[in-house]
C-alpha cells in the first residue's frame, strides 16, 4: 500500500477544493480556516500528473511546483514515464508517453490549467523523489515554500495533504465511498496530524520518514504535506501502512541535497 486510510469513519476527512481555495471547514479543522490566506497560494500550485500513451495509466499521481520552471513528485510516480535515474543525460522520457500536468481538476468544475512537462531534471536513489522541468509557470501560480528546518514538537503538529486520491482496490470500498463521496481523482485537502518519524523501506533502502496520519489513496503520491502553522511544505508522501501511518520524506532532508537544490528546487 503506497497510500492509506489511518484513522477510520471519517475522523481524517476530505474536503474539496473548488476554485483554489475549501469552505469553511468544521471547528476541530478551524487553524486551518484561520490560515486561509496563506495556504490558499500553496494550492494553486499543486497539479495532477496526467499521462497520454501509457498502455494501464491515463493519471500517475500528484506534484506540486517546487522552483521557477520545477515540479517536485515521487521517483516512483516518474517510473511511470522516465527511464535513468540522476539528472541531465542520465534521465530521459519513455519514448511514445506524454506527460503534463493540470493544476485544477476541482469536484464540479471542467477547468483546466495545464503545465507542460519538458524534461526529466533530477531521480535521486536516497529519497522516493523526483524534479521535472516545466513550462513557464501561469500567472498567480508559484512555487510553493519548503521547510529547510524540522518543525519543533512535531508529534501531533496540525498537517494537511493536497492531492489527487484516487479510488484504491486495496482499502475497504465503503470507507473511501465515505471519506470521498464515490468522488475520486480531484483536488481535495485532507488535514491530519504529524506523528514524528518512522523508518520505512524505500526503494531497497530504509530511511527516516515523515509519519502522518492525514487519510490518503492512490493518487496521492507526490502530494505536498502541509504545515498548518509555517504554512510551508514538511514532506513529500510517498508511502502508507493502513490503520498505522502514512509517510513522507522530509524536505529539510533535501535542503542540505546539493543535487536537489542544484537542480532548481527553492529552498
Amino acid at each position: 500500500d503506497l497510500e492509506s486510510i489511518i484513522l477510520p469513519n471519517g475522523a481524517r476527512p476530505a474536503f474539496d477544493i473548488q476554485g483554489d481555495s475549501f469552505a469553511s471547514l468544521p471547528s476541530l479543522w478551524q487553524d486551518i480556516n484561520n490560515q486561509r490566506s496563506l495556504l490558499e497560494p500553496l494550492i494553486r500550485g499543486i497539479g495532477r500528473v496526467e499521462l497520454v500513451g501509457h498502455p494501464e495509466r491515463t493519471i500517475a499521481g500528484t506534484a506540486f511546483v517546487c522552483g521557477a520552471r520545477r515540479l517536485m513528485t515521487n521517483r516512483h510516480v516518474a517510473a511511470l514515464f522516465t527511464q535513468g535515474v540522476g539528472a541531465g543525460a542520465q534521465l530521459q522520457f519513455t519514448p511514445g508517453i506524454g506527460i503534463s500536468i493540470d493544476l485544477k481538476e476541482e469536484v464540479g468544475s471542467s477547468a483546466s490549467l495545464i503545465l507542460e512537462v519538458t524534461a526529466p531534471a533530477l531521480i535521486i536513489e536516497e529519497w522516493d523523489i523526483a524534479i521535472l522541468e516545466t513550462s513557464e509557470l501561469p500567472a498567480g501560480v508559484i512555487p510553493l515554500p519548503l521547510s529547510t528546518v524540522a518543525p519543533s514538537q512535531l508529534e501531533e503538529r496540525l498537517a494537511m495533504v493536497v492531492g489527487y486520491p484516487a479510488q484504491d482496490p486495496s482499502e475497504s470500498s465503503i470507507q473511501q465511498n465515505e471519506i470521498f463521496r464515490s468522488v475520486f481523482d480531484k483536488k481535495r485537502l485532507q488535514p491530519g496530524r504529524l506523528k514524528g518519524f518512522a523508518k520505512v523501506p524505500s526503494f531497497e533502502r530504509t530511511v527516516n520518514a515523515l509519519a502522518h496520519d492525514c487519510t490518503t489513496l492512490g493518487g496521492n503520491s507526490g502530494s505536498a504535506v502541509i504545515d498548518i502553522t509555517s504554512a510551508r511544505v514538511v514532506g513529500i508522501h510517498f508511502d502508507g501502512q493502513p490503520l498505522v501511518a502514512n509517510f513522507a520524506v522530509p524536505t529539510w532532508e533535501l535542503a542540505t541535497d546539493h543535487r536537489v537544490t542544484g537542480a532548481g528546487v527553492d529552498f
